[in-house]
């Protein structure tokens, strides 16, 4: 039988392994010689081997070029960011960080020798060895501060976004974040002011909107209407009903806004009505706005928000202060 860590190896590394990983499963040269040959496992580069495959895609290249940078090679700066998700960042051409050592191995990717990256910092994203989503968020800080030297206004903006969307994905841990801000914010650390000022509004159990349509409905709020409302709130009856968008903290109120693309078809609104009669027999009200009032409409989303706060109901209700897509 062949191996199962060779070959589950290359189930995670799209077919790709690296010499030293096959020595490390495999120290009798007999043995590997025979996977090899069985695996049909042939030389990428000097120091990757790979089975053919047909269409290899971006994952096998990466991959590559990892494993071509030695034991402790992981994907870094921008290649990281777009591998995560983060932004506008293409993935080539190929960024590949390592601890700096005094010899460069060879290999087609742009290398970074770095200092000081703790072990704990790199992890493994879609089968690749990668650094942690909150060591790529701290270079991303000191890109962004090169690229905006005189506008931190756009430099701010852009990475509170991709905190956001980093944090809401369940990429990164809150309370790791801020503890890497504090281990590496020496003096003259290039980002560690922007990336402080990001998280200063952000503590370590922060809650990030559920969606862009969701920032964007905070933002077109007033701040005194804005702070009355919890985001992401777990409601239950005799079992769990789901999180809401927001739960006012006045009065039992809760807050919907609903995309247009997941709550029209006929079982989404039978689905989404059952959840709104449970709701109403716990004691809320509930507000559905949608999509486009978010976008489109915002000053009856802004007058339809202050004046339930202001007016609670007498008894729970359901408030549909716009027509649903099916109505128009």
């Amino acid at each position: 039988m062949l191996p199962v860590e060779v070959t589950d190896l290359l189930g995670r590394q799209f077919q790709a392994i690296s010499h030293h990983q096959l020595r490390e499963r495999l120290p009798d040269p007999l043995e590997r010689a025979e996977v090899r040959r069985r695996l049909d496992l042939r030389p990428i580069t000097s120091r990757v081997l790979g089975q053919p495959v047909h269409d290899p895609g971006p994952g096998r290249r990466l991959v590559t070029e990892v494993l071509d940078a030695g034991p402790q090679g992981w994907l870094w700066s921008k290649t990281a960011a777009s591998w995560f998700g983060f932004g506008r960042w293409r993935l080539t051409p190929i960024h590949v960080g390592r601890p700096r050592s005094t010899s460069r191995p060879p290999g087609r990717a742009q290398l970074h020798q770095l200092r000081h990256v703790d072990p704990r910092d790199v992890t493994e994203h879609q089968g690749i060895p990668i650094a942690r989503p909150e060591l790529v968020l701290r270079w991303l800080a000191g890109a962004l501060t090169h690229r905006w030297p005189t506008r931190p206004d756009i430099a701010h903006d852009r990475l509170a976004k991709t905190v956001d969307h980093a944090w809401r994905e369940g990429l990164v841990d809150g309370r790791y974040l801020h503890e890497l801000a504090e281990r590496t914010g020496g003096r003259g650390r290039s980002g560690i002011v922007l990336l402080r000022e990001v998280l200063a509004t952000r503590p370590p159990d922060h809650l990030p909107a559920g969606s862009g349509t969701e920032e964007r409905f905070e933002r077109v709020l007033p701040a005194r209407l804005r702070d009355q409302l919890r985001r992401q709130v777990s409601v239950h009856d005799h079992a769990p009903i789901g999180v809401v968008d927001y739960e006012a903290r006045p009065w039992p109120l809760v807050v919907e806004i609903n995309g247009e693309q997941w709550h029209t078809a006929f079982a989404d609104r039978l689905a989404d009505d059952q959840r709104y009669e449970r709701l109403i027999a716990l004691g809320y009200s509930v507000l559905v706005l949608w999509q486009y009032d978010v976008w489109h409409d915002v000053e009856v989303v802004r007058s339809v928000v202050e004046h339930l706060l202001a007016h609670p109901d007498p008894v729970p209700t359901l408030h549909r202060p716009t027509p649903a897509p099916w109505d128009l």
